[in-house]
């Protein structure tokens, strides 16, 4: 049955017509021979065979038989036999006619409207009502129908051409927007027609419920019927919709279809008779044929049968599928919801067609605010704009749409596993966009069942990605859905608080580890972190650093795995798996972990210092650590801890003078810490010593003699509470050097060489220097109150080493220590300890104790 809407503009259409058959009439009179041209009288005898009329009359007769855009061409065609100012206004009205005629060609015929072209109808009558002389018939009618409306209820029409020749065999139904015409989406409609006339046999048309599927489906296949340029043999079309949304409950359909084994009936009984099982039919119906088979609502009784269906599609034919819910390796068409410039007008439509004058004088601003509480649904806007037509209040229906947003969602949310289902109570209650690793965090959800319930909400179209986020990947949960949770489904406050609550602990987590970050980041136990996330990885990559120095690495491992599904993008995830790694020894697996640790991050001058020391200390490559020291300081360039290991790298490489510039603008920095003065002062001293030793071997014994000389005029200014045992073992190097200049034929300054050794062998007052006047060897008698741990490597059952905080390892017996000492020490517990040694400088480790 023909919409309201659609029987006014047939009759408008109709007494335009009847207008212009009468004014053509007139104009010609029984005198012109010829009205029509052989192919218009033609054309419009079939057209009145084909309704069962009259053929036999002459031009004035057969007149009724062409369309709108022939009598309108026919008249202007004799426009001479009009007086000049009629003539003049059906010239003017050219371009009203052009665009009206595909609208009334589509109004006769049955075929679905869209908003634009009711508005094009109605315009045009409305157009021509402003001159009645030229337009009787058209007056007289909207002035019976004006004075009484309801009478359009009770007129039956009968569709034009409703067999057009060429269209294939189908089906389809009559659209439900009908009474309003189709909202145009047209880069949705070329998708899809795309996509069903490209290669791929499964097409699916994905969306929210109440987003429009089933209705750019229908115009899309109208559009291909119209347009005739398809190739199938036939469209046939089967709905398992079971429920319609009315104004204030959910209906159930009756008879409505609810089993695949009810979808292939449907189809096998209309259109392959025979004794085979229904599937068996329809499977020969689409072999034997090129065959469109749209399926419509698939969620509703997608099965294990209809995905195996839909995995063979044989010959040509093609299936499309409406559904809520992915089906899996098909080709689909994501339909979303209304843009705000789409759901105005289209409301505005709603507003006319209904005649609602509640709503008639509403401002933009004040229907926009309905529809974005509507979420812009093209459904759920229908459904507020009848509720109002009966008299509802507006504001009351926008302010609890539960029964609309069950009818959207309930389908969906039912299909969700557990997993999706605890991602989405999580979600719903959070304010925010959140991470995989904070929704782990809340939930104790293991990685892999966050990363699949938000794969299934993704493929559900339930949750979105943010755009803004640099760093990580944060989801947000879809406003319409959020809504769902709230009005319909309702945590229980118990669980609500108790998410939110875990939440805010996050906060909190991230302040303290912004502080940590920030005090000192080139300590390897410091992490930078840039979100709330990264803050509750850097504490569970804390953890798996410290299991790691306990040896437990396969604990340390299955951390960092899991942080690789949670925090994919933080790229200290893969700075502290090198650090694992290094621990294990995989050496070129630490240099892999680096290398992706850069690649996640940019301006982080730390990782290119821990990358740099890594390339030092695993390679010996100083040459790629200066490398990336110099990186680091491009972005840091005032940092001590990056100039002195900067320093480092230049003076392994022979650099001298660059290493003194790094040591310069380190000392010129200042030092946050008195570790950091320590090991400058003592780089300070190694650069001397290194450059004097290196000019002695490539043969300059002056250069050489001016090196020592730096060397005597550092330590005359040295402070002797920085310098430490290991600064004392570097500067003891010295000796054989000094000795060596000595006994060189050149004019050097004995008694600098002699204060020199002066010096060193009287800068610790903690350290007895044992002078072996052969050699001039130093050996410690005892190293007091020394801190490290016991290292991994080279321990046994009976022994080990102990590493302190410069790196100097010292032998330790077991039997030194209680058994629970050595477990301490073996979990990676710090101790305090004395250096002892021999004659021999044998050293190894006393009075140890937990720190």
């Amino acid at each position: 049955m023909a919409s309201y809407q659609r029987v006014a503009l047939f009759i408008f259409f109709d007494a335009i017509e009847r207008d212009l058959v009468a004014r053509i009439r007139s104009a010609c009179g029984f005198d012109c021979p010829d009205i029509l041209t052989i192919n218009e009288r033609g054309k419009a005898r079939l057209r009145l065979q084909s309704r069962n009329e009259e053929t036999d009359g002459g031009d004035h007769d057969l007149l009724h038989g062409l369309d709108l855009g022939d009598k309108y061409s026919i008249l202007l065609r004799h426009k001479a036999r009009l007086d000049g100012i009629s003539a003049e206004y059906y010239l003017s009205k050219r371009n009203l006619f052009e665009r009206a005629i595909p609208v009334r060609n589509a109004t006769m015929h049955g075929r679905p409207l869209t908003t634009d072209e009711y508005s094009i109808g109605f315009s045009l009558a409305h157009e021509f009502l402003s001159a009645p002389g030229y337009w009787p018939t058209l007056f007289a009618t909207y002035k019976e129908y004006g004075q009484n409306p309801d009478a359009l209820l009770s007129v039956s029409v009968k569709l034009w051409d409703e067999d057009i020749q060429g269209e294939v065999l189908n089906n389809l139904p009559v659209p439900d927007y009908d009474d309003t015409g189709f909202q145009p989406r047209r880069a949705l409609e070329a998708d899809l027609k795309k996509k069903i006339l490209g290669r791929h046999p499964v097409v699916t048309v994905l969306g929210d419920g109440g987003d429009g599927k089933t209705a750019l489906t229908l115009q899309t296949l109208y559009g291909l019927l119209h347009s005739n340029d398809h190739g199938f043999d036939a469209i046939v079309w089967v709905s398992a919709k079971t429920n319609r949304l009315t104004t204030n409950e959910i209906t159930r359909i009756e008879g409505a279809i609810t089993t695949s084994l009810g979808i292939f009936e449907e189809v096998a009984e209309q259109f392959e008779a025979g004794e085979d099982a229904p599937i068996e039919r329809v499977k020969r119906l689409i072999s034997n044929n090129k065959v469109l088979l749209v399926i419509d609502n698939l969620e509703t009784v997608l099965d294990d049968t209809l995905i195996e269906f839909a995995s063979d599609i044989p010959g040509d034919s093609k299936v499309v599928f409406t559904s809520r819910v992915p089906l899996g390796g098909d080709l689909s068409v994501k339909v979303p919801p209304f843009s705000e410039s789409e759901s105005l007008p289209y409301l505005r439509r709603l507003i006319d067609a209904y005649d609602i004058t509640a709503l008639r004088g509403s401002s933009d601003a004040a229907l926009k605010r309905y529809l974005t509480r509507l979420a812009h649904k093209p459904l759920l806007v229908k459904w507020f704009a009848i509720g109002v037509s009966t008299g509802l209040d507006p504001a009351r229906i926008v302010a609890d749409p539960s029964i609309a947003l069950k009818f959207c969602m309930e389908n969906v949310v039912e299909k969700l596993q557990e997993n999706g289902k605890s991602v989405l109570s999580t979600m719903s209650v959070v304010p925010q966009a959140i991470s995989a690793n904070i929704i782990q965090h809340i939930t104790f959800l293991e990685p892999k069942c966050v990363e699949d319930g938000l794969a299934e909400l993704s493929r559900f179209g339930l949750v979105e990605k943010t755009t803004s986020a640099e760093v990580e990947r944060l989801y947000r949960l879809k406003p319409f859905a959020r809504s769902y949770i709230a009005r319909v489904i309702r945590l229980a406050p118990k669980d609500a608080e108790s998410i939110l609550g875990r939440f805010r602990g996050v906060s909190s987590a991230f302040q303290e580890e912004r502080g940590v970050g920030q005090r000192n980041k080139y300590d390897p136990k410091s992490f930078s972190v840039r979100t709330q996330s990264e803050a509750l990885a850097a504490r569970r990559l804390r953890h798996a650093s410290g299991l790691a120095i306990r040896s437990r690495f396969e604990e340390a491992t299955k951390i960092i795995d899991e942080l690789k599904i949670t925090s994919p993008e933080y790229f200290e995830v893969y700075r502290v798996q090198a650090f694992v790694q290094y621990r294990l020894g995989d050496v070129s697996g630490a240099l892999t972990s680096y290398e992706a640790a850069l690649d996640q991050a940019d301006n982080q001058p730390q990782l290119h210092y821990f990358y740099g020391r890594f390339l030092m200390q695993s390679y010996g490559d100083h040459a790629s650590a200066r490398d990336q020291f110099d990186e680091a300081l491009k972005i840091d360039p005032h940092d001590t801890a990056l100039l002195r290991e900067a320093s480092r790298a230049n003076f392994y490489l022979y650099d001298f003078d660059r290493a003194q510039d790094h040591i310069l603008q380190a000392w010129a920095a200042g030092f946050s810490n008195a570790r950091d003065e320590v090991i400058v002062n003592d780089l300070q001293s190694q650069l001397h010593i290194r450059q004097c030793d290196h000019l002695l071997t490539t043969g300059d014994p002056k250069g050489a003699l001016d090196a020592m000389t730096r060397l005597h005029e550092f330590l005359k200014t040295i402070n002797p509470a920085i310098v430490d045992d290991l600064m004392i073992q570097h500067l003891s190097k010295s000796f054989r050097l000094i000795e060596t200049l000595k006994r060189l034929p050149i004019a050097a300054d004995t008694e600098m060489l002699d204060s020199t050794k002066y010096f060193i062998r009287n800068l610790s007052p903690r350290t007895n220097l044992l002078v072996d006047p052969e050699s001039d060897l130093i050996a410690p008698e005892t190293l007091y109150d020394r801190s490290g741990e016991l290292k991994s490597h080279g321990r046994t059952e009976k022994f080990g080493f102990l590493q302190d905080t410069f790196g100097v390892d010292t032998y330790v017996s077991k039997s030194s220590v209680t058994a629970n000492l050595w477990k301490d020490m073996c979990d990676g517990r710090t101790v305090r300890y004395d250096i002892e040694s021999n004659d021999s400088q044998r050293t190894w480790a006393e009075n140890i104790a937990l720190l």
